[in-house]
């Protein structure tokens, strides 16, 4: 099959369907806001990325929130903008896994890879939600693409342009944060050079720069969000139990003295000190980064520690007990199965 009738047939693919269930449910699209279409609404009324107007905040990472920032600022925030919008980012990822698949493979292998990730039922789906996972897609598969480039490649331009890649990714989603150092590794090992392996964490950190230097100096830390509980959902021994009775990671229990402490206020995060700022007018005096840094470096701390500990075929560093504000004193057990270490967050009840 022809190139330009194999892409055509992916865009159709791709689009037609997610078209079609835009249709059907575009009177729920919007109706449970994501902490970033929050964010998003914020910022293109007052200014403000945060929850509160005039009161910054690094309490999400910020790409999906820029991205439906500018959706709502040129179309409005409405079904038929934010679909458009994100039924692209998927045409556009899906002929990307298909030039993958033909350019390292062959042209069949490339379009049924493509067909096989674009027709994945709950994929369809959750690509026309407001999910910031949708960007996660197309640049999981760009950095995909040029990581096998750079490595075959004796210029230094796709490292570059990896590492720029990276970077953004990271501003996507943070657990990528080791990312940029696994991609210097592979171009190691793939003999590419030091000078393209260096590249690539140098780049993403160019990248990651203005967002971190941005919260230095209107938050108050050095970070890239403050928001740290996704250690604590997927990493406690509550996790498995309620997602095996098929309920979602936002359903595990929570921190026990939050739950338990009588000043619930002070336990607020800067998202539901919006909600209760929207509610009741009163704004709640917060600390984002004394809540939450110190949990949020241990957090990458960890997956750094695993994934060299993968790499390298050496035991993860050993961690011990470390104290953090408001939440008492709590431990982060390495556990191990299948010659995989998973940490594993353990909080002392009161």
């Amino acid at each position: 099959m022809r190139r330009s009738r194999a892409i055509t047939l992916v865009l159709a693919a791709c689009v037609l369907p997610r078209v079609a269930v835009a249709v059907h449910e575009k009177a729920a699209l919007l109706l449970v806001p994501e902490k970033s279409d929050i964010i998003a609404r914020l910022l293109v009324r007052t200014g403000t990325f945060g929850f509160v107007p005039g009161e910054p905040s690094a309490y999400t990472q910020p790409l999906y929130g820029w991205f439906l920032a500018t959706i709502y600022w040129t179309l409005g925030r409405n079904w038929w903008s934010l679909s458009t919008a994100q039924i692209a980012v998927s045409a556009a990822t899906a002929v990307l896994v298909y030039e993958i698949g033909r350019r390292y493979l062959t042209g069949r292998i490339g379009l049924i890879a493509a067909l096989l990730w674009t027709l994945q039922p709950y994929l369809v789906w959750h690509d026309l939600h407001v999910n910031r996972e949708i960007l996660d897609q197309l640049l999981g598969a760009g950095m995909f693409a040029l990581a096998l480039v750079a490595a075959g490649s004796s210029r230094l331009r796709p490292a570059l342009l990896l590492g720029a890649v990276t970077g953004v990714a990271i501003l996507s989603n943070t657990r990528l944060v080791a990312l940029p150092i696994a991609f210097g590794l592979y171009l190691l090992w793939r003999r590419s050079g030091w000078i393209a392996a260096l590249l690539v964490p140098v780049l993403a950190l160019v990248m990651l720069a203005p967002w971190m230097v941005r919260n230095k100096a209107q938050v108050g830390c050095v970070a890239i969000t403050t928001d740290a509980r996704a250690l604590w959902k997927a990493n406690n021994l509550g996790t498995y139990d309620t997602l095996r009775h098929g309920l979602w990671i936002d359903d595990v229990p929570d921190i026990p003295q939050r739950q338990q402490d009588p000043r619930p206020l002070l336990w607020y995060t800067p998202q539901e000190a919006g909600t209760y700022y929207d509610t009741h007018g009163v704004q709640i005096p917060l600390d984002e980064c004394a809540q939450d840094l110190t949990l949020a470096v241990f957090a990458h701390g960890g997956s750094l520690g695993s994934l060299l500990g993968f790499l390298l075929a050496i035991p993860p560093f050993p961690v011990g007990r470390f104290s953090f504000d408001l939440t008492g004193v709590a431990r982060i057990r390495m556990h191990r199965q299948r010659d995989v270490w998973y940490p594993q967050l353990v909080i002392a009840a009161p």
